[in-house]
């Protein structure tokens, strides 16, 4: 079964802490509700739920949508 693109797609999310980036799958992202940044030094708990996290999270998981549509359709086409 072929991977959608939400489980095919990464999304950098930075700590409001350290500043550093973790790489996440969107489906990661839309199915968690908390992450810790992988900066040992930092550590911090983000908050997913969080309405600016929250708002990003679903922008992402509806471009995946599209481009999942787009891709099916394509391949109609063929």
């Amino acid at each position: 079964m072929a991977l959608t693109a939400a489980e095919r797609l990464f999304f950098l999310v930075r700590c409001p802490r350290c500043g550093k980036g973790t790489e996440k799958m969107v489906a990661w992202l839309a199915t968690n509700r908390q992450m810790r940044c992988t900066t040992p030094s930092c550590k911090a708990l983000l908050n997913l739920y969080a309405p600016k996290y929250r708002t990003l999270i679903e922008k992402l998981v509806d471009q995946a949508s599209e481009l999942d549509a787009l891709m099916i359709a394509a391949e109609q086409d063929k």
